[in-house]
């Protein structure tokens, strides 16, 4: 990983789709790091003969009067645009290159200019959160830009919409003024705004309530509860207030899967995981208990693909973290132990198919050896 005198704020995955004529050997992946002082990395890596390389492209954008950039970052889920924020006054939109533009420019010089345009907008407030929507499968040229803002003298945070065709000027877009919606007492501080897959809508999650906001372009938007069910706290809380959520992941499903559903593993600080499942007729949710962790859960924390099974990577909140099988109404199998004292804020992984094998544990045991070999091929 490049090294920098800033620390990286942010790690997102930046999905990338090669046309199947494409020579280019771009991956089908690549990894969008924000820095402290604002900088924009992308990267992957490249094979050269029996080692790797990192393959960097930097850009800071040119406006120094922006401030520091980085406090929230967001990407389309279609990899057409990426939004970054500072903590407050300013956010600004970069649309980025095509695979296809982003293919010719690494065949030609071996190295990408991702950030094709930006658009900044100033803050009259506070911005508390920023996701990107998922569009209808039917609108994929639509985007769709969420904000959490608590503007300068509000009692309440608001939710703002921009919303968008893939080519407009956004910054005709984003210099309309929005009043936005409240947000329910419950909600005013989330700790999570999860875009979910399905009718544009999204999964908030706050400190002592889980909704869901139904179709928000469509008039004032409609929060459904949503009941996680009852989890007593494990030996690994600590404090008097309830066990908060601290992370969540989508885990990865055969391509097709999410037109008509979500899937989404919500993870809380003392090692609890409840999976949650949600359709597209009603957006009913579903919530299951997946088990408990023999660690903390921290910010840190991923899914993986297996045959029949998600693996979570958890990193676990200054002490050591896990590698689990998460299994349909079974217990959870540890798979292995991850060393780590220091704080690990997050993990990424693709989407590539791969499998776990691991040696069958001791009788009566829900456990497997983890082999230094094993980890090297499905972590490294």
């Amino acid at each position: 990983m490049p090294t920098s005198s800033a620390t990286p704020s942010s790690a997102l995955r930046l999905e990338t789709r090669p046309s199947p004529s494409s020579h280019a050997a771009l991956p089908p992946h690549l990894l969008l790091l924000v820095l402290a002082n604002g900088t924009l990395v992308f990267l992957f890596v490249r094979r050269l003969g029996e080692r790797f390389e990192f393959v960097t492209s930097e850009f800071r954008h040119p406006d120094a009067r922006l401030g520091t950039l980085g406090y929230h970052v967001a990407v389309d889920p279609k990899s057409r645009y990426i939004a970054v924020a500072d903590m407050e006054n300013t956010f600004v939109v970069y649309e980025l290159q095509s695979w296809e533009t982003m293919s010719q420019q690494y065949s030609q010089h071996s190295s990408i200019s991702p950030v094709k345009s930006w658009s900044p907008r100033p803050v009259n407030g506070l911005v508390h959160k920023m996701e990107f929507l998922h569009p209808r499968p039917e609108d994929d040229y639509h985007v769709i830009l969420l904000l959490v803002i608590l503007k300068h003298g509000a009692s309440a945070p608001k939710m703002i919409l921009y919303d968008w065709e893939r080519g407009d000027d956004v910054r005709q877009i984003l210099a309309e003024d929005k009043d936005g919606h409240r947000l329910p007492r419950e909600h005013r501080m989330p700790l999570f705004l999860i875009p979910l897959t399905i009718r544009n809508s999204f999964f908030i999650v706050s400190e002592n309530s889980l909704a869901v906001c139904k179709d928000p372009l469509q008039g004032p938007p409609q929060y459904v509860t949503v009941d996680a069910g009852a989890h007593p706290k494990t030996r690994f809380h600590y404090g008097t207030q309830p066990p908060m959520w601290t992370a969540w992941d989508r885990p990865v499903r055969r391509r097709g899967y999410y037109d008509n559903k979500d899937n989404i593993y919500l993870a809380r600080e003392d090692g609890v995981i409840v999976f949650f499942e949600f359709d597209t007729i009603d957006l009913l949710a579903t919530g299951m208990n997946v088990g408990n962790c023999n660690s903390n859960i921290s910010t840190a924390f991923t899914t993986m693909y297996d045959a029949f099974s998600d693996v979570a990577i958890i990193s676990g909140d200054s002490g050591p973290g896990m590698v689990c099988q998460l299994r349909p109404r079974k217990p959870i199998v540890e798979l292995g132990i991850i060393p780590n004292w220091s704080p690990t804020l997050d993990f990424v992984t693709t989407d590539q198919s791969t499998s776990w094998r691991g040696d069958a544990g001791q009788r009566g045991a829900q456990t497997s050896r983890w082999s230094e070999q094993a980890a090297s091929r499905h972590l490294g």
